[in-house]
Order: C-alpha cells, then sequence, then structure tokens
C-alpha cells in the first residue's frame, strides 16, 4: 500500500476532501493556461509522473510542489493559519 492510500484511509473525511480539491484546483488551473503536463513539466522541472498523480489524487504533494505549482498558475497559496490549536486556548 502506497504512503498517499494509507494517509487516504488513515485521516479524516474532511481532510481528504480538502486534498481532492487541491487536487482538482491544480489540475483546472493547468487547464486554464491550455498547458499540457508535459509543459508543466518544462517550466517547472518537476516530473511528468509527478504532477499527474498530484493531479489525480494518487499522490500528496510536499509543500514545495505545491508552491512551486501555485506560483506557476497564479493561484494564491495562504499559510497564515492564525489562531490557537484546538483545545490550547
Amino acid at each position: 500500500m502506497s504512503y498517499s492510500q494509507k494517509f487516504r484511509k488513515e485521516h479524516s473525511p474532511q481532510v481528504r476532501v480538502q486534498l481532492q480539491a487541491v487536487a482538482s484546483t491544480l489540475r483546472a488551473a493547468r487547464g486554464h493556461h491550455g498547458w499540457t503536463i508535459d509543459q508543466v513539466a518544462d517550466k517547472t522541472g518537476l516530473s511528468p509522473f509527478t504532477i499527474s498523480y498530484v493531479e489525480r489524487f494518487k499522490q500528496i504533494p510536499s509543500l514545495a510542489v505545491l508552491l512551486v505549482l501555485a506560483e506557476l498558475y497564479g493561484l494564491e497559496f495562504d499559510l497564515s493559519w492564525g489562531g490557537e490549536p484546538d483545545g490550547e486556548g
């Protein structure tokens, strides 16, 4: 069982839905620009395999991969979580 398969089974439905939304957004953004997976790979240095797997939610991308793709597509990626963790304040 791959890490992504194990991750999807072990985490809450909410987390899975959010990650699926990220994957769908990345695929839609690539389509919006009219780029193929190979073109995105050339522009980013990522492998076509990685891009394809991330877009199909077969692989959970690292933060670095997300930031590279978000920058290329002109997407905002908000890392300001703010607030207190649950149960600590």
